[in-house]
């Protein structure tokens, strides 16, 4: 019996002594874990534009990193729109230079020239590899989702996702042969084909809604492109136009509205030809495969 004491107590004391050994080498790996996953973050400053018409100052900004999968890490920081122009300047840190920027706040109405009297969210996927500037406007919102789907699903490069989601946005709209390039750098305040086609798509979109309406379509549209890119609705794919034949008249009223409010904010804005897309015809062949009686009277309204 003795003998097994002596046997049995050195055993104990060897498992107990592998067992700390043990933790202290897992506890040793987790803080080089750690301490690689900090040198590895930057600190960064993102700054840019929310419009729909320019967002007003107190709107509130959110940066969320995302990993390579698009799933968030947990690393998130927050700030807000400096002044009436829409215009934005956070500083933070990250490790994955993909990221997420949401807005939520008040905006300028460009279609009834005043202030809208609801909040609007609209988000943004962005690469800040080479760049750290970001504007969130309706086209980084509207692709967002179908992004992700691609990037997910297709395994398509954060890039190629992105542009083939923009083409098929642009389809809705009747909208072709115009390369809009990174919709995070479109700003409404600025000449040039890009920025022209987002304040179309703006006032289209926006037309006689009110923000609560403005949010549910865009919840619509971002839900039904998201696995095939295209507008399946009937009711959805009726918007664009009836809000074309609300704003034939109402095109040079749009424009003056935005000249003033850039006017009145100390702003040189550049305001772009969008009256070119925002009325543009539609044909009778892009129509036809889901034509109705309610689309036939909005065609010829146009044509």
């Amino acid at each position: 019996m003795k003998k097994l004491k002596f046997l049995f107590f050195p055993t104990i004391l060897a498992l107990a002594f592998g067992l700390m050994l043990s933790c202290a080498k897992s506890s040793s790996d987790d803080s080089k874990s750690e301490d690689t996953d900090t040198s590895t973050s930057s600190a960064v400053t993102v700054s840019g534009t929310v419009q729909k018409g320019p967002y007003v100052q107190g709107t509130e900004i959110t940066v969320r990193e995302l990993d390579s999968s698009m799933t968030p890490t947990g690393n998130t920081f927050t700030g807000s729109i400096d002044d009436n122009t829409g215009s934005f300047s956070i500083k933070g840190t990250l490790a994955n230079k993909i990221a997420e920027l949401a807005a939520d706040g008040y905006y300028f109405n460009e279609v009834s020239g005043s202030l809208s009297t609801a909040k609007l969210a609209l988000q943004a996927f962005s690469d800040l590899t080479d760049s750290s500037s970001v504007n969130v406007n309706l086209m980084t919102h509207l692709e967002k989702k179908r992004v992700e789907y691609l990037m997910d699903n297709s395994k398509m490069t954060f890039a190629a996702a992105k542009t083939q989601a923009q083409t098929e946005i642009l389809k809705i709209f009747n909208i072709d042969n115009v390369t809009l390039g990174n919709s995070e750098t479109l700003d409404i305040s600025k000449s040039g084909d890009g920025n022209a086609v987002l304040l179309a798509i703006s006032a289209i979109l926006q037309s006689d809604k009110t923000e609560a309406e403005l949010t549910e379509l865009l919840s619509t549209i971002n839900t039904d492109i998201r696995t095939d890119g295209s507008l399946d609705s009937t009711n959805t794919k009726a918007t664009p136009v009836t809000a074309m034949a609300y704003l034939k008249s109402r095109r040079s009223t749009i424009r003056t509205n935005i000249e003033s409010r850039y006017s009145n904010l100390g702003i040189s804005a550049t305001i772009p030809a969008f009256e070119s897309y925002a009325f543009k015809p539609v044909s009778y062949t892009h129509l036809r495969a889901h034509e109705t009686d309610s689309y036939l009277v909005c065609r010829l309204l146009l044509e």
